[in-house]
């Protein structure tokens, strides 16, 4: 009786597998269409973070962070555009952290930036642990996470030294356009300083982290910089929508 209910409920997983994958693939047919659904996926997940709370959004924008670090050596052709698949990892994390200062104030923001940092770098020390361990006979994935982990000191060390920059850039930036054009045009306040604070990002990321582990480090910078342009243009819409339904929260 066991086997046979274990028997229908793999037979019930196997058939659901199936139809998500073929409802999904009109949506991942392409480099290009997968990267539009990634972002929007991003802004959909950062708008429900925002109406799940502080909470949800801070762990958001570490989440971001650290999946950023994970899969950002991996490389992809996208509108024939040689370029890293996490630049909507960063756009995320930042809109977060707009979103944070938006709707809870300035401290806020920059208790999750704090936030962030500590969950990349205990990402990081765990990541090295893991590459301590010594396999036994039986093990067949440890070159994979020599591979994937072995590059994590450089490129969180690099992220945390450019996001200290970038992220109060942006900040600062946001402040500023609020201040110039009001509060009423958030979108336009976010799209401006995340775009500016994120060529800045890609610049010093790319050099400091990527260097030498890249075919030609300019044209991922120049690509990776239009990429993320796009990104922020696909999201900041969707989330501007949060501010349609949560009402400002008292500052810390």
């Amino acid at each position: 009786m066991i086997q046979s209910l274990i028997s229908q409920v793999s037979w019930c997983f196997d058939q659901g597998c199936q139809l998500t994958a073929t409802l999904a693939s009109p949506f991942i047919s392409s480099n290009e269409i997968t990267f539009i659904t990634h972002s929007l996926l991003i802004g959909v997940f950062a708008l429900s973070a925002v109406r799940l709370g502080r909470g949800a959004l801070t762990a958001f924008m570490a989440v971001c962070w650290v999946l950023g670090s994970l899969f950002v050596i991996k490389q992809a052709t996208i509108f024939n555009l040689n370029v890293t698949t996490t630049d909507s990892f960063a756009i995320g994390a930042n809109i977060a952290i707009t979103l944070l200062q938006e709707h809870y104030g300035q401290k806020a923001a920059k208790n999750g930036i704090a936030i962030g940092f500590f969950i990349a770098f205990f990402f990081l020390i765990m990541s090295l642990m893991q590459l301590v361990y010594i396999p036994n006979a039986h093990d067949t994935v440890n070159p994979h996470f020599i591979a994937i982990l072995s590059s994590m000191p450089r490129i969180i060390i690099s992220s945390f030294f450019v996001a200290a920059i970038s992220i109060r850039l942006n900040l600062i930036l946001f402040q500023l356009f609020e201040k110039r054009f009001g509060r009423v045009f958030f979108a336009l306040n976010a799209f401006l300083a995340l775009t500016l604070s994120q060529l800045l990002d890609t610049a010093l990321f790319s050099f400091f982290a990527l260097y030498g582990s890249v075919e030609s480090i300019i044209p991922i910078i120049f690509f990776s910089s239009l990429v993320k342009t796009i990104s922020i243009g696909l999201m900041v819409p969707a989330v501007t929508l949060a501010k349609h339904f949560l009402k400002k929260h008292t500052e810390l």
